[in-house]
């Protein structure tokens, strides 16, 4: 019989649903000859950011090895920063006071836009936001599949549905969840 397995062995934050390195190693012994095809293309990310990606998961011993990404779009360089924090609630103030400040410097809101690992991490972003008096649009029900004519060419901007808050400018709209 055919068998048709999708998979990520580097997506270990799925770890929650079952999805490890390790299994993805198990699935390989028990399918002896099994074919495996790898995505070499990212549709997410410019290239830089999948650079410095790739050099952060090859200094896992379990992805020593793992092969680089290449990005669909045009690169959109920018600054990539590394950031440890004791706490994600820490994580969360910073960003917070990092949005501030970037606002308070004369930056739109409307280019800045917040991506999360997880759902539930969507109440702490708006406790905070909120407590620190930061407008914003909750986007998180909305379905990329949607804007894949925007994604697709390469009109970023408009496809801000594709993250899960969206800042916006307080003179405008007053906190709003979607």
């Amino acid at each position: 019989p055919n068998l048709f397995v999708v998979g990520d062995s580097k997506q270990a934050i799925y770890r929650f649903a079952g999805a490890s390195h390790a299994s993805f190693q198990q699935l390989q012994k028990v399918l002896e000859g099994m074919v495996v095809n790898d995505l070499v293309t990212n549709y997410r990310s410019g290239q830089h950011v999948l650079d410095h990606a790739h050099e952060l998961i090859v200094q896992s011993d379990d992805h020593a090895d793992a092969p680089a990404l290449g990005a669909h779009f045009d690169d959109h360089v920018g600054t990539v920063e590394y950031r440890e924090f004791s706490h994600h609630k820490m994580e969360l103030l910073w960003l917070a006071q990092h949005i501030k400040q970037q606002v308070n410097d004369g930056h739109t809101p409307e280019e800045m836009a917040v991506s999360y690992r997880r759902n539930k991490d969507a109440e702490d972003i708006q406790h905070i936001f909120s407590a620190l008096k930061i407008p914003y649009q909750d986007l998180s029900k909305k379905n990329i599949l949607e804007d894949y004519h925007k994604i697709r060419n390469n009109n970023l901007k408009d496809g801000i549905s594709s993250v899960k808050f969206k800042l916006i400018n307080k003179k405008k709209y007053t906190n709003k969840i979607n």
